[in-house]
């Protein structure tokens, strides 16, 4: 199993993504903040870094987690949003 907990720490949004390697997981979780939500040319910048970013590796006691969760937004690019 190849997942990854995203957290962008300006709102807490997370995202889920399966990804093989570790280095392109902040990437995507950029790329799907993006595409999330309709964004000013300020929050873009801090959206961009990707030290904005924390991630962590799911395990199936964090995946039991997810699946237990309510705040479920959609599927935005190549991760499922989830922001309470």
């Amino acid at each position: 199993m190849n997942l990854w907990l995203v957290t962008y720490e300006g709102d807490l949004t997370q995202f889920l993504i399966e990804e093989t390697e570790k280095d392109k997981v902040v990437s995507q979780a950029i790329t799907s903040n993006l595409a999330y939500g309709n964004i000013d040319d300020e929050l873009r910048e801090d959206i961009k870094n990707p030290d904005n970013y924390t991630i962590e590796e799911v395990d199936y006691w964090l995946l039991d987690g997810l699946f237990k969760r309510n705040d479920y937004c959609g599927i935005y690019e190549n991760a499922i949003v989830f922001n309470d």
